[in-house]
């Protein structure tokens, strides 16, 4: 009876003694950051990320550096992305590298953390953050301002020294970045980048490209070369001063990622080499042309026997001049506009090549795609007609040409022959601009009108189709 008597009482007991070590047993992170206001983003992020087993681990001892609820949602502003990349089931493990970052070791106090410099060791990974806490204030009044700075941003801690068992919670006002969020951004954030961000900066009258620096949808790769990478020379002889600059292969010293989508991949990036590339210098127009495999047509077309331009292909003493260059699909294009006349028809009748040529050759003038200043810019004028003009676009730097008769776009970067300010240009584009009126035919063939802009659009579609199709070569 005893004992049965007693069962209760040890019963009792043992619960007693259950929920005192239940009571006393140190909360995990994610058990903290349950309870933490302003945490929210971050504690559901963690759970969505698959993180939750991980830091639920009562033995951790880190500290944690979370984003409060308003800096996340600032964050989808920031990065032109939606929030959802931390929340769907197929997206959100994409976004633990992020997460992760915030995490470092070993916990770390507010009041521990030293003046002036220092540094977080990353939990995850073995880089650094930088941490600057300093006193601002006045004699009577004054506060200890903690800012740390991670690849992509710099914030500030606004609450600290949250409990969390072995470990520490800060809350933060930004979100820590382990990427770039522009080109713009990396240029100018990275230390030993700033010699070619003070280059960049100098550009300020082309706006288009700082733009495409500073766009969050960029998708670029970037070689960035070092401080150290960019040491140019001067060397004179009598009154001619030379730039030298260094020669050969670049090694690539480190990387970053820039930008991120919706679907948690990065935009572009940025590898530090360990000295400038120089593109390669070119003497003559062939020298240029080799460089694309899709100028075989007008290779053919400029040496043809109805060409006056037919020497210029290899001379080296060319000065001032543009080409204009239309690729293999826009002379296609061109060709599908009239049934039956073939390439070699339009070789052999030099009314039509001279009148081509005459409007593809910009005499005395070396145009750049960069140099050219945004909106219209009249090229060639004849007795008061303008027979050829630009179009920049202030927001993207395209360039567009347009004749009397139709228009053209430029196709990738320009090539420099010679001097960049006295050479030769050519500039790749995608449609054969006409003048009007236009002889297509042979020397007293009748003159066949130029096709519509729509005729030769649809005609381009159709002939890029079947240049891929049959590799077609001219």
């Amino acid at each position: 009876m005893l004992m049965h008597g007693r069962v209760p009482t040890l019963i009792l007991a043992g619960l007693l003694i259950s929920l005192a070590t239940g009571t006393s047993a140190q909360p995990s992170i994610y058990s903290a950051l349950n309870s933490t206001a302003n945490a929210t983003f971050f504690y559901s992020s963690l759970s969505d990320a698959n993180l939750a087993t991980v830091f639920s681990n009562t033995s951790l001892n880190l500290t944690l550096l979370v984003p409060s609820d308003a800096a996340f949602g600032a964050l989808e502003t920031q990065l032109n992305i939606s929030g959802d990349l931390f929340f769907l089931p197929n997206l959100a493990p994409k976004a633990a590298p992020i997460l992760l970052y915030h995490f470092v070791t070993p916990s770390t106090p507010s009041g521990s953390i030293p003046p002036n410099i220092s540094s977080f060791n990353l939990a995850f990974g073995s880089s650094t953050l930088k941490v600057n806490s300093s006193v601002v204030g006045n004699s009577t009044v004054n506060s200890t301002v903690i800012r740390i700075s991670s690849i992509g941003s710099d914030v500030n801690i606004t609450r600290t020294d949250i409990s969390a068992g072995n470990s520490t919670i800060h809350i933060l006002d930004g979100v820590l970045l382990p990427f770039y969020i522009s080109i713009g951004s990396g240029l100018s954030r990275n230390k030993d980048l700033s010699a070619i961000n003070s280059l960049t900066n100098k550009l300020g009258n082309n706006t288009a490209f700082l733009n495409v620096l500073n766009n969050l949808n960029t998708e670029y790769t970037v070689l960035a070369p070092v401080n150290s990478g960019l040491p140019l020379s001067l060397v004179k002889n009598g009154s001619v001063v030379t730039v030298v600059s260094p020669t050969g292969n670049a090694t690539i010293l480190s990387s970053f990622n820039v930008g991120l989508t919706g679907s948690g991949s990065y935009r572009s990036a940025i590898h530090l080499i360990s000295q400038i590339l120089l593109p390669p210098t070119l003497t003559t127009v062939r020298e240029a042309l080799s460089l694309r495999n899709d100028t075989k047509t007008f290779i053919s077309v400029f040496t043809s026997s109805g060409s006056s331009y037919a020497s210029w292909l290899d001379s080296t003493s060319l000065s001032r001049s543009t080409l204009l260059v239309p690729t293999d699909t826009a002379f296609a294009t061109l060709l599908a506009q009239y049934p039956g006349y073939t390439l070699q028809n339009l070789i052999a009748g030099s009314t039509g090549v001279s009148q081509l040529l005459d409007l593809l050759v910009i005499r005395s003038s070396t145009i750049s795609l960069a140099g050219l200043a945004n909106g219209i810019t009249n090229i060639t004028v004849n007795n008061g007609a303008v027979l050829l003009r630009a179009n920049k676009s202030s927001s993207t730097g395209a360039v567009k040409f347009l004749s009397l008769a139709n228009s053209a776009n430029s196709v990738g970067s320009d090539y420099y022959i010679g001097r960049v300010e006295s050479g030769v240009t050519v500039i790749i584009i995608d449609t054969v601009l006409l003048p009007q009126p236009f002889n297509m035919g042979a020397d007293g063939a009748s003159s066949l009108a130029a096709p519509s802009p729509f005729a030769m659009a649809f005609c381009s579609v159709i002939a890029a189709a079947l240049l891929h199709a049959f590799g077609r070569q001219w």
